[in-house]
């Protein structure tokens, strides 16, 4: 069955609490921090922001 959002912060929420039970054990909490604040900021508009942000934050490349 498919959830439908009602809001931009409820798919927030559920983009975060991916992100921390998928990564949590191979990626520091600080890092998953950080990639959250970037989420909030970029308003989840760019296609592969989490990808880009991982290479910012592991590979030092600027999205």
């Amino acid at each position: 069955m498919t959830k439908t959002y009602q809001t931009k912060e409820q798919v927030l929420e559920k983009a975060k609490m991916i992100l921390r039970k998928s990564l949590r054990r191979v990626i520091p909490n600080e890092a998953i921090m950080a990639i959250e604040t970037q989420i909030g900021v970029y308003g989840m508009r760019r296609k592969g922001l989490l990808g880009d942000l991982m290479e910012k934050y592991y590979f030092e490349i600027s999205p």
